[in-house]
């Protein structure tokens, strides 16, 4: 049972009913999609009538198609198959084969080209094979004793080995093996070791980048079904960068949760947050990535609160989050920390170069990580 990009669940079952005699029998194959309201609706895939002892009922592996059903791989009389439910049309496919394979290739990742990574056993071999394979069930490439884990971002996948591969199948370099939280973080079960580790980039939109779905391994396609998506695919679309990792700096997407529609502080609401530029008054989305550094408590002794109460008055903030399209628009660096949520821009109401230097001097207060120098202070 999965939980697909469109929002449904996916099951199957199967089931047997007596044939034309005593030794035969018709075997059905079902799968069944769910909706949040609990109404299902049936998708028969396959049904024969054959002897008794011949016959048994397919099981198949599913994985998300993007936010339009599901694909899923099934053996049938001996013959692999790859399916998928489009719009609420069943469609079947010989394959995906590989030499030697004797499991279906069950899939586990959905590349950024829409194509599928999967593993399957291979007679004679120690370890799975990986393979890649598209919705109508060609084999592109395959990988001998190794697992896929991550499809990337830039149309490749990362394996269990910790291993990266381009779009191709072919070896591009070696990452650490931990476990990747939510947030990026690294894990691993002793020892205690120091390393500087950049998070593998999922793939966006974020169908099923992960084994498993996410790094919940819930087999729940990670999607908000909101404008969050959209908002999502522009970090990918415009290759934002981290600079909170060393360089090279690696490339960074938010996951749904880290986005908020009321994130505010004491002095400064979230429409006064949520703004991208002067010359972009209006945000792209109701939507943004807000992090502590603008809405801690003052008391925490940090932060934008910490400085708004060492001004002693209010101020307005020129720019605060940005969407990477509207930071483009801005004319900011692909690495700018608005697209982050943890940086503000703020005005110079008086236009003097005295008002410039005590907000300056503050932010160092506020224990800001980079305090900006403009050509023109008094701006």
């Amino acid at each position: 049972m999965i939980i697909a990009g469109d929002g449904y669940v996916y099951t199957s079952y199967g089931y047997a009913t007596p044939g034309h005699d005593d030794s035969h029998e018709m075997n059905y194959f079902t799968i069944v999609r769910i909706d949040t309201a609990g109404s299902k609706t049936e998708y028969p895939v396959w049904a024969q009538e054959g002897p008794i002892e011949d016959l048994f009922v397919p099981h198949p592996y599913m994985i998300t198609n993007a936010d339009n059903g599901i694909v899923f791989t099934v053996t049938i009389n001996q013959q692999r198959w790859t399916g998928s439910i489009t719009n609420g049309t069943v469609s079947l496919a010989p394959g995906p084969q590989i030499p030697g394979q004797y499991s279906d290739i069950v899939p586990v990742l959905q590349m950024e080209d829409g194509s599928f990574v999967g593993e399957a056993t291979v007679d004679g071999q120690e370890g799975p094979s990986m393979v890649a394979f598209d919705q109508t069930g060609n084999v592109r490439w395959s990988v001998p004793n190794e697992q896929p884990q991550i499809a990337t971002i830039d149309g490749g996948v990362q394996g269990v080995s910790g291993t990266t591969y381009d779009a191709s199948g072919s070896a591009t370099g070696q990452n650490a093996k931990f476990t990747q939280s939510w947030n990026g973080d690294a894990f691993q079960i002793s020892p205690v070791i120091r390393v500087i580790y950049q998070p593998a980039p999922f793939a966006t939109p974020p169908y099923w980048s992960y084994s498993g779905g996410s790094p919940s391994n819930s087999f729940t396609a990670p999607l908000c079904h909101d404008q969050r998506d959209q908002l999502i695919a522009e970090y990918g679309q415009f290759q934002v960068l981290d600079s909170s990792y060393p360089k090279p700096y690696p490339r960074f997407t938010p996951f749904c949760f880290q986005l908020t529609d009321s994130a505010a502080s004491q002095y400064f609401t979230f429409p006064e947050i949520n703004v991208p530029s002067p010359s972009l008054v209006s945000p792209e989305f109701n939507w943004a990535l807000v992090k502590k550094p603008l809405v801690v408590p003052g008391a925490n002794g940090y932060g934008l609160d910490y400085w708004r109460q060492l001004y002693g008055s209010a101020r307005i903030i020129n720019s605060g989050y940005r969407d990477p399209a509207q930071n483009a628009q801005a004319g900011g660096v692909a690495a700018s920390r608005h697209q982050f949520g943890d940086a503000a821009d703020l005005r110079n109401q008086s236009g003097t170069l005295q008002e410039w230097q005590v907000m300056f001097d503050l932010a160092l207060d506020a224990l800001a990580d980079y305090r900006a120098l403009r050509q023109n202070p008094t701006e």
